[in-house]
């Protein structure tokens, strides 16, 4: 997974792909909890935030690539902080997104006994998902990301279909965002809301393999901006049709609003084509998910060959998954870790590198100084 950098388009599918599955579970809901009608207005102001700081980390991957040939997101750290510090940093993110992959097949596997296999018990949609990733992860990264690229096609176009067929259901006095909980509210729940990004991050650990291409920025301004404007397009269909109040208790919205739609008597179940295309959408994150996991810790551990991991790292989330006792438990957890932990570590790990950063650059400058003295 480290032979090659990704195009543009590939590593834009990288950061939508790690994105969007929280957009057809449960973060619309928990969105729209927390900020009401401005949800929308929130995701706006935290993707801005969002792609602020991996710009100024793509920047200095850029910088540090051109003293250095192949590298890894290891020793980018350690170049820049101390080497504990940097194994600490690679552990908890290894940590967070193993949680994140934890709580992603729990809410997938609740929807899917709740949508297509209604008369299953919970472990059953957990026991297909693990299986399935454990051949996933057998492929190439190359080619998942190009499905990836393939399925955020497909997924903006069926966001926007919806989003046209739900116009004539909506109501524009929904959306004002003056109508939520103060704009005092919604400037801090745009700070926390960064965490709801932070699985996008996958980018932002796996910057070296963009290195081929030199155009991790317009990767970054183009996946960011393509899951933003899908995310956009649900929050603002959800709030249209079903309000403030009645989307905060409405659990999965974007299944919700998919059956809502209806073309004729003779065509009937249309969200089942939506179900599947979301479900192909979160199983691809989790397989990415688990490469990046697996290569945070083989770094961490000095692997060279960490095929064995992720069969590993599959077989820990899916018992782990079982553990949790019920969707209300996975929704208390998935708020905390993306309200709270997630933006914590990612504004430490952006502002740990940058003080490393700026400190290098004043020990090359004042050692160009000595030298021409």
């Amino acid at each position: 997974m480290r032979q090659r950098g990704n195009s543009r388009r590939e590593a834009s599918a990288l950061i939508a792909i790690c994105v969007l599955p929280s957009v057809f579970l449960l973060e619309p809901s928990m969105a729209i909890s927390r900020a009401g009608t401005a949800a929308w207005l929130v995701k706006v102001g935290s993707g801005l935030i969002f792609f602020t700081l991996c710009w100024w980390v793509a920047v200095m991957v850029e910088r540090y690539r051109g003293q250095s040939g192949e590298f890894t997101f290891a020793d980018f750290l350690t170049h820049h902080v101390k080497r504990g510090m940097a194994r600490c940093m690679l552990v908890v993110w290894a940590g967070l997104l193993l949680v994140h992959l934890v709580l992603m097949m729990r809410t997938v596997a609740e929807s899917t006994a709740k949508t297509a296999l209604q008369q299953s018990e919970i472990s059953l949609p957990i026991v297909l998902f693990g299986g399935a990733m454990m051949l996933g992860v057998r492929y190439r990264l190359t080619a998942l990301l190009r499905a990836s690229y393939l399925l955020t096609l497909l997924m903006g176009g069926l966001v926007a279909v919806l989003a046209l067929l739900l116009i004539p259901m909506m109501q524009a006095e929904l959306l004002l965002p003056w109508q939520g909980y103060g704009y005092g509210v919604t400037l801090g729940e745009m700070v926390s809301d960064v965490g709801s990004w932070c699985a996008g991050t996958s980018v932002f650990l796996l910057f070296p393999m963009m290195r081929a291409k030199h155009d991790a920025v317009r990767s970054l301004l183009s996946g960011i901006g393509g899951a933003l404007a899908i995310t956009c397009a649900v929050l603002v269909s959800a709030l249209g049709v079903f309000g403030s109040v009645v989307g905060a208790e409405r659990s999965f919205l974007f299944y919700e609003m998919a059956k809502l739609v209806r073309f004729s008597q003779y065509i009937q179940r249309v969200e089942a084509i939506f179900v599947c295309a979301w479900v192909m959408v979160v199983f691809l994150a989790m397989i990415v998910l688990v490469r990046v996991i697996v290569m945070l810790v083989s770094d961490v551990l000095g692997i060279k060959d960490a095929r064995p991991l992720m069969m590993l790292v599959i077989s820990l989330a899916s018992v782990s998954a079982l553990l949790v006792s019920d969707l209300a438990s996975t929704a208390q957890l998935g708020e905390m870790l993306t309200y709270t932990v997630s933006p914590i570590v990612f504004a430490a790990s952006v502002g740990a590198v940058t003080v490393g950063y700026v400190l290098r650059r004043r020990e090359r400058r004042a050692m160009y100084a000595g030298g021409r003295d």
